[in-house]
């Protein structure tokens, strides 16, 4: 009874994963369909190298290029970005480095205004006792 019930279940999903493997292959034959009066796609330029001389193929291949003036415009423009964005990163590191260089000196100067005063009332602590062992020593000789 267990396997019959999995085995019901193992065809289920077997029949649940055809219907949406057909589903996904009729949906991609109507895209296909609807783009087949556009430009020749690589697949359909490469499934037609079977059919055509390899010379005709290169034309073919070759009237789908953009022209040369079109891909070095594209290239200059690429250029040009890739430029733009080094020196943005450029000014981002030298403005990181400024502020890292400011948030040091303040440390070090919060540090040192730190040490000033602990040494400051470290010789204040020190006169006081010294200056009450003085008033016992003044108080005992009188």
């Amino acid at each position: 009874k267990l396997r019959r019930q999995k085995a019901m279940e193992k065809d289920a999903a077997e029949t649940e994963v055809q219907g949406g493997i057909h589903a996904f292959e009729e949906n991609l034959r109507r895209t296909q369909d609807q783009t087949a009066g556009a430009e020749p796609t690589e697949e359909q330029i490469l499934n037609a190298t079977s059919t055509l001389a390899p010379l005709t193929f290169l034309s073919n291949l070759s009237s789908t290029l953009p022209p040369p003036s079109a891909l070095s415009k594209d290239a200059v423009i690429y250029m040009h970005k890739i430029k733009e964005r080094k020196e943005e990163e450029n000014q981002a590191r030298r403005e990181r480095d400024r502020r890292r260089r400011r948030v040091l000196v303040e440390q070090t100067m919060t540090h040192k205004d730190m040490e000033d005063r602990r040494s400051e009332q470290e010789v204040l602590e020190r006169v006081k006792t010294k200056t009450e062992e003085e008033q016992m020593r003044a108080t005992v000789k009188l």
